[in-house]
């Protein structure tokens, strides 16, 4: 990671999803999604000067703000449908669309997190 911010390139990080057939991991997600949250806030801390390294897409709490349809999955219930891919397009996009934003964390297309002040 060291690599990629030296570099000046940015990272994107689309966080877990709400699988309807994994319910009995979702705690383990949303302790994985908030670690790589902290990673984000403390690396774009040391960058004070540059958009933040690591930008996340809140991705489970974005299905969740949508009702987590089963129409975001396929069949399985666990891999993403083309509505759910699309979801994630959209919301990448928007991320991505400013190249000098200080957002950290995106939901549902809103930047939810600002990079802290140094």
């Amino acid at each position: 990671m060291a690599q990629v911010v030296a570099s000046g390139s940015r990272l994107l990080y689309i966080s877990t999803k709400p699988e309807p057939d994994t319910k009995g991991l979702h705690k383990q997600y949303r302790q994985y999604d908030s670690r790589v949250r902290a990673h984000a806030v403390k690396l774009a801390k040391a960058a004070p000067n540059a958009p933040p390294p690591v930008v996340m897409i809140d991705s489970y709490g974005g299905f969740k703000d949508l009702g987590n349809p089963n129409s975001l999955y396929n069949r399985d219930r666990l891999h993403l449908s083309n509505k759910g891919y699309a979801k994630w397009e959209k919301w990448a996009k928007l991320a991505l669309a400013d190249p000098d934003s200080l957002c950290i964390e995106w939901r549902s297309g809103t930047c939810v997190q600002l990079r802290p002040g140094p």
